[in-house]
């Protein structure tokens, strides 16, 4: 899973996590954030008030989620079709 992917999570559902460090960098927010013991990188498009200690949900699209295995870290399932950005004028 990119960074990219990730999102904040509204309500009760998403993986808990605590957030560690935040930068704003103008037009996106880069968050580090404590998920079950491991630092994970969240990238937000925007300005993001987040506070460290601050608890918070993570979540991702299902098509965002891609499984390896540990052994050899071999994909699991398919491989998915690459997507383009579109272009932002």
């Amino acid at each position: 899973m990119r960074p990219e992917h990730l999102q904040l999570s509204d309500g009760e559902d998403g993986l808990p996590a605590t957030v560690l460090q935040v930068d704003q960098t103008g037009s996106q927010t880069h968050v580090v954030a404590d998920v079950l013991g491991s630092p994970v990188t969240v990238v937000l498009e925007g300005m993001v008030i987040l506070d460290p200690d601050e608890k918070v949900k993570l979540s991702a699209k299902a098509d965002d989620i891609y499984l390896f295995t540990a052994g050899d870290g071999k994909a699991v399932g398919p491989r998915p079709a690459p997507r383009l950005r579109e272009k932002t004028q």
